[in-house]
This record gives structure tokens, C-alpha cells and sequence, in this order.
């Protein structure tokens, strides 16, 4: 199916908004502009440890990244590696980018759409 409809066998399932990723590339900075200040975004990425960490002889489950909001920026996206997983984060001038509060949301399916479009099996919580 057509991005942001549900995908195949979804005839009983209400129509998906698209996600922060749908649409030509180009276009990102405006759906994510808010009056006259151009979304600026910045993603670091890091690569994690190979083995495993421990701390006080417990498994760590998750790495999450913090990259500081840039000035002029609206968005800082950080991912960082881990594990088979790619743990991601966000930092938001909620007054630039109007709806912030719903990029996890966003984010996450794009990420599921990602995933099912590489045939690749996601996960949106911890192992």
C-alpha cells in the first residue's frame, strides 16, 4: 500500500498518518518548520561497544545518547549502537517545532516502516 495508509492486509485497520519520514527528502525541513525559523537539524552518531557492558555485575540493557540542542537548531536527533539495537534520541525547542510532543511517536513508525519495507524485524522496546 501507499506510505501512511497501513501497508497491505490493512483493510480493517484506520488509515495511518503519514510519518516524519514520508515524503521527499527535500520537504523534511518543512514539514518540521514552524513560522519563519527553518527547522535546522543535527544527528550525531556513535558507535557502541561490541560485548556487552555490565555494571555491578548486571547486564546493561540500553545506551541512550545526549547530544545537546545546537543554537539555531530545533532538532538534535543522537543514535547511537548497542547491541543489535540502534538506540536513538531527541532533543526539541518545543516553541520551534510545533507537535513536538508527538515525534517519538513519529519516530517510531518510521521506524516500523523502515523496517517493514527492509524486510527487517524491529522492536520498539528493550530486549
Amino acid at each position: 500500500g501507499a506510505a501512511g495508509t497501513g501497508g497491505a492486509g490493512s483493510a480493517d485497520l484506520p488509515p495511518r498518518p503519514p510519518t516524519l519520514l514520508a515524503g521527499p527528502p527535500e520537504e523534511l525541513p518543512t514539514r518540521l518548520a514552524i513560522g519563519a525559523r527553518l527547522c535546522n537539524l543535527t544527528i550525531p552518531s556513535a558507535r557502541g561497544p561490541e560485548r556487552a557492558l555490565h555494571v555491578g555485575g548486571a547486564n546493561v540493557r540500553a545506551l541512550f545518547p545526549v547530544a545537546p540542542l545546537h543554537d539555531e537548531h530545533a532538532l538534535t536527533l543522537s543514535t547511537l549502537s548497542y547491541g543489535r539495537h540502534l538506540h536513538v534520541t531527541a532533543a526539541v525547542d518545543a516553541a520551534a517545532i510545533g507537535g513536538a510532543g508527538r515525534l517519538p511517536v513519529m519516530l517510531a513508525d518510521a521506524a516500523e516502516e523502515l523496517g517493514i519495507s527492509t524486510g527487517a524485524r524491529g522492536s520498539r522496546g528493550l530486549p
